[in-house]
């Protein structure tokens, strides 16, 4: 309980020393007096030190008191503790033309410990908390700390009460002081430590709560100095608004009694939202013994990043590098903090803090700040950004035990959770011939740690992985070393349902490293990528291109372009030729040249690349953004965008999407719109083809000896039904969709249908030792199945799909591919001959059938097939017989 408490309630003009404390203390005065006006107390004079008589237990105690502004004048007033004399004691309070003050007068000397600037305002009563302590004194006002000091010249108790100087104020001017209360320091039944100001606490549930944005648990540290025995409540306060109203009442936190000793009182149920809390304590529904929060904190959403020396400067700024959060036009959201570690030259910090994004601080990465202030805004929460960083780092320096895991580990140990965790990583890697496997086999493992460190989610967490950004020729590895680790890190993000990122469009310091600028940019991917995990549309996700033909003898290349949800049109900014590279067939070097006059036409969904010189009638190899891009720092200013913008101030459309894997150009025939021929028949070693028809229609397709007969260009095919007696076999491989009236097996033959997408198949019958095979496929729909003899059928998912060969058998091929459409009636295969399909988009053949020895089919084909929708790149259908 109080031990001082004096509401100073006497008659208007009664001195201070005729008048007695509320709880029965007189009052001395040492240097002049104060006098009771309006139940408050003023300074009697220019130069005055008064004193309680009341006698602290020890040297440590807290003191509050309103101090009361009537209007502002040349006046200097404190609260004074630790009173030895009229000359020697310590003083909180204000110090005309400083501010906010905190010293000691020693025989008369003045020392200003510690100051905080602040304009007082006429009419306005500020409440101020003073701890008196031996280790740190602080002075609050309002509950915000306001100045604190380490100083501790004068250790004596001594006594308590006022000081004034500089001017004096009258009844209806200057400052005046009310409601004075002191307890010495051990006496309170509970003594909390503030918490880091700028806390954020991972939030449990992004749903529910008073906000709707999901609630989270606060552990607070305590130490218990008399038994507690019924509980402990908390109480919230906002910390933003005058007076900080209370926002949540007293809530139990701990039911039960706590012995003496240190605990720590778990809070439940605090709700997340934008802003910042003040947590009270009070234990055994005590009023006396509040404990008042005065550091601000707040539940929301907290991302952890972790990588070498690009991820350095998503978090702070390298020393030598231009732009500002404040030259740049960044605004720093009030909303967000960081709590970190980092290892880069430059950036370093090893002990870390909770602070806030600032130009000048440890944190001025401009990526750091608008990260955070658009994922605050999109989340409606609060949000912190903790992790590690440090340069010429590779996955493996990252492993379980290893040094920067550990230091990892602290820092997320005391963070205590996230919801989202990304990585930049990768460059390292490829400089070190990094293979495919062992990159993801590291990341499997980062990140089974990072779940066994999350305390409040486990492994309920985003991902996101950005194995390498924009890139120039000075950067370390080869073109294959860079594809195969970018191939990594977007097929581990594939299978493990997390988001990937590779900005090409991020300005440079140098050949790796983003500048101030760039990180705006990079912040705009990395956020867009971050919108999935909030339940919330749009992805950073762009354009893609689906496939590429080029007409014989034309120096065009049309690349197919799929537009991703939301987007109408692709945008061209600048001039995005020098982000395309064409090679030959299979290889990374010896670029073909492009025309140097219009090289790139941008459609609304096609992209027309054209080259210097016709490489004649051969398949060319497509790289969209492949490594390396352009030397130069105005990344952005040269590429394709879609259309697609969010209404948040992001002004361009998402980025095409690189092509890691080449897109093969295939030559396509470019004149009439339809070739039909009754018959194609190759003997011999012969052979004919057909190329990019946009549409072909065969009688038939015969195939002798070793005879080849190749029909490219297809992206439909019609057929019937597929049909295999005997020893047949027909198999469908990676198609995306099929659609199927009947599938016949009988005797010992067998079909398979592998890698759909999607399968829908009117009856599937299996006879004899024959069997009928599914694998692969997403969503399956059999309107029946039927099973004869020793027959099976299997159906075995898997997500993603490669389309792999269509053949017959023996020596002789035929091949189908990149045509818009292909209409086959029947194919017929002699022999031991092979008809090969390849490069195709969809089929949909009208009959297909497969003899073990002999002729065509003498029977009407079943129910015709309805389409096949193939992947846009490696699309190769086998068909074998026996």
């Amino acid at each position: 309980m109080a031990a001082l408490n004096d509401t100073f309630t006497a008659a208007d003009g009664t001195l201070l020393t005729a008048h007695a404390a509320d709880s029965g203390e007189a009052w001395t005065a040492l240097t002049g007096n104060f006098v009771v006006r309006s139940n408050r107390i003023r300074a009697n004079a220019t130069t005055v030190v008064v004193q309680s008589e009341w006698t602290p237990a020890g040297a440590e105690y807290d003191i509050e008191a309103d101090f009361h502004v009537h209007t502002t004048i040349s006046q200097s007033t404190f609260i004074a503790a630790r009173i030895q004399s009229s000359n020697t004691y310590v003083v909180f309070g204000w110090l005309n033309g400083t501010g906010w003050t905190i010293g000691h007068t020693v025989s008369g000397s003045f020392t200003n410990n510690n100051s905080s600037a602040f304009t007082l305002v006429a009419g306005t009563t500020y409440h101020l908390r003073v701890e008196v302590r031996n280790g740190t004194k602080r002075l609050y006002v309002d509950d915000v700390l306001t100045c604190s000091t380490t100083a501790n010249t004068i250790t004596d108790a001594g006594k308590v009460g006022f000081r004034n100087s500089g001017g004096a104020p009258t009844d209806s001017t200057g400052y005046h002081w009310d409601n004075l209360t002191v307890t010495d320091y051990a006496s309170a039944t509970l003594i909390m430590p503030q918490l880091p100001d700028l806390r954020i606490f991972q939030r449990s549930t992004k749903t529910g709560g008073a906000n709707g944005k999901g609630t989270g648990t606060v552990p607070v540290p305590v130490t218990v100095n008399a038994p507690i025995t019924s509980s402990v409540k908390y109480r919230l306060r906002d910390a933003e608004t005058g007076g900080n109203p209370v926002v949540q009442d007293w809530t139990v936190a701990h039911s039960g009694a706590l012995s003496v000793g240190a605990a720590t009182i778990s809070c439940p149920d605090v709700p997340a939202g934008t802003g910042w809390y003040y947590l009270d304590l009070m234990p055994d529904d005590d009023t006396g013994q509040i404990v008042l929060g005065t550091s601000r904190i707040m539940v929301g959403r907290i991302i952890s990043l972790q990588g070498q020396s690009q991820a350095a400067r998503q978090f702070g700024k390298m020393p030598a590098y231009t732009g500002t959060n404040a030259s740049l036009g960044v605004t720093i959201s009030p909303y967000c903090s960081i709590y970190a570690r980092c290892g880069e030259t430059g950036i370093s910090v090893a002990s870390p803090a909770w602070e806030a994004p600032a130009d000048g601080g440890n944190w001025g990465s401009t990526f750091a700040s608008e990260f955070l202030r658009r994922q605050v805004a999109a989340s409606g929460v609060n949000c912190a950004m903790t992790g590690h960083s440090q340069g010429s780092t590779a996955t493996g320096d990252w492993l379980p035990d290893t040094t920067l895991n550990n230091q990892l580990r602290g820092v997320w140990d005391a963070v205590g959770g996230f919801e989202t965790w990304m990585i930049h990583q990768g460059g390292n890697d490829a400089g070190d011939g990094v293979s495919q496997a062992t990159f993801e086999s590291n990341l499997d493992a980062i990140v089974a740690d990072a779940a066994a460190h999350n305390a409040v989610l486990g492994a309920a967490f985003d991902t996101i992985v950005c194995a390498m950004g924009t890139r120039t020729s000075g950067a370390a590895g080869t073109i294959a070393q860079i594809h195969e680790i970018r191939r990594a890190g977007r097929n581990w993000a594939t299978v493990n349902g997390g988001q990937y990122v590779e900005p090409h469009d991020v300005t440079l310091e140098d050949a790796v490293h983003q500048g101030q600028p760039g990180n705006i940019t990079l912040a705009h991917h990395f956020h867009r990528a971050a919108l999935p995990g909030l339940g919330l549309s749009g992805s950073n996700a762009g354009p893609a291109i689906t496939g590429a033909r080029r007409a014989p003898g034309s120096t065009d290349i049309v690349l197919s372009v799929a537009l991703p949800s939301g987007a109408s049109a692709l945008v061209a900014v600048g001039s995005p030729a020098p982000r395309f590279v064409v090679y030959p067939e299979g290889a990374l070097s010896g670029a073909l040249s492009l025309d140097g006059s219009t090289p790139i036409t941008v459609g609304t969904d096609t992209i027309t690349l054209r080259l210097a010189s016709d490489p004649g009638n051969v398949v060319v190899d497509v790289y969209a953004l492949g490594h390396p891009d352009p030397s130069g720092t105005t990344a952005d200013q040269n590429m394709i965008y879609d259309d697609h913008v969010d209404g948040d101030g992001i002004t361009n459309g998402r980025q095409i999407a690189p092509t890691i894997d080449a897109v093969a150009a295939l030559v396509a025939y470019s004149g009439s719109a339809a070739v039909t021929m009754e018959a194609m028949t190759a003997s011999g070693a012969g052979g004919s083809s057909v190329d990019g028809s946009a549409t072909i229609a065969m009688g038939a397709m015969e195939i002798a000896a070793s005879g080849v007969q190749p029909a490219q260009g297809a992206a439909s095919i019609e057929m019937g039904g597929l049909v295999v007696a005997g020893a047949g076999n027909v198999q469908v491989s990676g198609a995306a969709e099929i659609g199927m009236g009947e599938m016949l097996v009988s005797g010992g033959s067998e079909t398979g249908i592998q890698g759909s997408g999607s399968i829908t198949l009117g009856t599937l019958t299996c006879a004899g030792a024959g069997s009928a095979q599914l694998t692969g496929a997403v969503a399956i729909t059999l309107g029946a199945v039927t099973e004869g003899g020793t027959g099976s059928v299997r159906v075995q998912g898997a997500l993603a799909i490669t389309f792999g060969p269509l053949q017959v058998s023996g020596e002789s091929s035929g091949g189908i591919a990149g045509a818009v459409i292909v209409q086959l009636p029947a194919p017929v295969l002699v022999a031991s001959g092979s008809a090969r399909i390849s490069g195709l988009a969809a089929i949909s053949p009208p009959a297909m059938a497969l003899v073990a020895v002999g002729s065509g089919p003498t029977t009407t084909p079943p129910t015709p097939i309805k389409r096949l929708q193939l992947p846009a790149r490696n699309r190769t259908l086998d068909l074998r017989a026996a």
